[in-house]
């Protein structure tokens, strides 16, 4: 999970460099969740194939509607994901995420991202 200091807001993962703190929309949240159960399975282990800023553009490529990153992270960690941030002070995140669906599913149809 992530740290428990650490707070989802629309840019993402919180961090000190960010002035403006806005929750994530909650819109925004339920289309990724919806996104999510449709196209990710669990897995054990934290992914680092993709991160949350590209798995927000494959969201709103599949969707045509804009998400935020913070949407993203927050609707991922609702769905019962583990959270980590790519670095110190991130504002991305790696998931303990199965890409294999979405995967043959963007392939297939030819979606670009």
């Amino acid at each position: 999970m992530a740290e428990k200091s650490s707070a989802i807001i629309d840019d993402g993962l919180d961090n000190p460099s960010i002035r403006e703190k806005r929750k994530p929309v909650r819109a925004e949240v339920c289309l990724c969740k919806a996104w999510i159960l449709e196209w990710i399975d669990k897995r054990k282990t934290i992914n680092l194939k993709y991160t949350s800023y590209y798995l927000k553009h494959a969201v709103e490529a599949f969707s045509s509607t804009y998400v935020s990153n913070g949407a993203f992270i927050q609707a991922a960690m609702e769905s019962g994901f583990n959270v980590k941030p790519v670095e110190v002070n991130s504002v991305n995140a790696y998931f303990n995420m199965s890409f294999k669906r979405f995967e043959k599913h963007r392939d297939e149809k030819g979606i670009p991202i």
